[in-house]
């Protein structure tokens, strides 16, 4: 056959990926580079494996991939073809001769799925994989699949999520959280960040004052300030939120957002003190109190304090909470509690966001709460986070003394360290991440300057080898 230069084959790329891999990739380029034009013929599989020298199943293989995409196109006893409806040079904007490098991404390590992806000390929130019931989680979530074809063709319950979730969850918080509730107020989110973005859509009007914890979760900022709220930062104290600060605001706060359980990023608790002076407030000015129920369960020493929800004898208050960090990220299944005399407002509002996560991931961990499960994993979860927070912190004093003072230890998936010389947190964190590490300062979390800063440790998903060292390269990065 004879050949020009303006109909050159696309040269095959060397590397370890599978060769049709790299046939699909070498045609789809020179489409979108423009070296193969739209309508041109494109050689038969059978002269594409001779020129190559592959086997033909792998041109095979590569021209299907390259089909279903709508690079090319077959005509019925005229062969393949570039697609036509491909104009000359389409998609050749970033590919003219410079084409961006690939992510480059962890290598899968050879062992348990939880270990895919590594995450890098000292990353706050991450759960324990590998010790999480992952052989009896899939074995309940088999039984739902099973078992429950009705949910399996829906598209969700329309009365705030699986009932069943509901009820179990509606207990947990009775039992363990004091939280006083019924299934009937319980609202089924994919994640706390959809209870957050609720609460602002539901509550807050263009202009209206939402009072935030400073330092805090930057996703609280974020939601309400796009809500068309103004935020207003509170100081907080070792007890928490400074009640006294809200009286003092011209504008009454619409919604007062606080983690009294365990504040993030701090980690204090407000007592019960405290959180009854908030209360009053709340009822005297009209206020909405959202109880952002953070690293409630992994409390070390003692039971877990209970809810400032079941405090109130008000209406005012809504109880956010997520199984995302008690068990593990992707399940992405969280909860708000809302008042009776609002949540037919927020269940319209919930059905239009179709923020009800998949039916059968509800079932199954509604059968992993009722069948106990779940207080065996967090009880579990509760003595390897001690030891862990217990090791690293003693680590951070040898090593780390100098530098760094530790702060509240007494619980959660994270502890701070207060600087105790002067530190640039963003050269601090830039450093950690060229050595594959998170230096993650208090102040990164706003949304106004804290009057102490410090360094977020997590300690929950790493081993003491990893966690050893981070603390070198930390130190290092410090003395330098």
């Amino acid at each position: 056959m004879k050949r020009d230069k303006s109909t050159a084959l696309p040269r095959l790329k060397r590397g370890q990926l599978p060769a049709y891999q790299r046939v699909y990739e070498a045609f789809r380029d020179a489409v979108r580079s423009g070296q193969l034009k739209s309508g041109q013929r494109v050689p038969s599989s059978r002269e594409l494996a001779l020129k190559y020298g592959v086997a033909r199943i792998t041109v095979t293989q590569g021209y299907e991939q390259l089909i279903a995409e709508g690079y090319l196109e077959t005509k019925k006893g005229s062969g393949t073809f570039v697609a036509k409806e491909l104009p000359d040079g389409f998609f050749r904007a970033g590919l003219d001769g410079k084409q961006s490098r690939p992510i480059e991404r962890p290598r899968p390590h050879r062992g348990s799925a939880s270990s895919y992806i590594e995450q890098p000390p000292f990353l706050s929130g991450c759960a324990a994989l590998d010790d999480f019931p992952a052989e009896l989680w899939l074995k309940l979530y088999a039984k739902q699949l099973r078992g429950s074809p009705y949910s399996l063709n829906t598209y969700g319950h329309g009365e705030g999520g699986f009932r069943e979730l509901r009820e179990a969850i509606a207990g947990h918080l009775s039992t363990q959280r004091g939280v006083r509730c019924e299934a009937g107020q319980v609202l089924i989110l994919s994640g706390s960040q959809p209870g957050i973005e609720l609460v602002a859509r539901a509550l807050v009007n263009l202009g209206d004052t939402v009072a935030v914890e400073n330092p805090s979760y930057r996703g609280i900022t974020n939601s309400f300030r796009m809500n068309g709220a103004k935020i207003r930062s509170v100081p907080l104290d070792e007890q928490g939120m400074l009640v006294d600060v809200l009286d003092r605001m011209k504008t009454v706060p619409r919604v007062v957002v606080v983690t009294p359980a365990r504040q993030f990023p701090l980690g204090v608790a407000m007592p019960v003190g405290r959180q009854a002076a908030l209360l009053e407030w709340a009822r005297k000015s009209g206020a909405w109190i959202l109880e952002d129920d953070y690293d409630s369960e992994f409390r070390f020493r003692g039971k877990p304090l209970p809810a400032m929800q079941s405090l109130s004898n008000q209406d005012r208050i809504l109880y956010l909470g997520t199984f995302t960090r008690s068990m593990f990220p992707d399940l992405r299944i969280g909860y708000l509690v809302v008042p009776r005399s609002v949540y037919p407002d927020f269940l319209a509002l919930w059905k239009t966001a179709a923020m009800n996560p998949p039916v059968s991931l509800q079932a199954t961990l509604a059968a992993f709460i009722r069948e106990g499960h779940f207080q065996r994993h967090l009880r579990k979860m509760r003595k390897l986070y001690e030891r862990r927070s217990r090791w690293l912190a003693e680590r951070v004093e040898d090593l780390l003394g100098d530098w760094i003072e530790v702060g509240v230890t007494d619980g959660g998936m994270h502890f701070v360290g207060y600087y105790k010389q002067p530190v640039d947190p963003l050269r601090l964190a830039e450093e950690g991440r060229k050595r594959g590490y998170v230096f993650m300062s208090i102040s990164s979390y706003g949304p106004d300057s804290v009057e102490r800063d410090g360094l977020i440790f997590g300690f929950s998903s790493f081993s003491e080898e990893k966690m050893e060292a981070g603390l070198q390269a930390l130190r290092e990065v410090l003395e330098s």
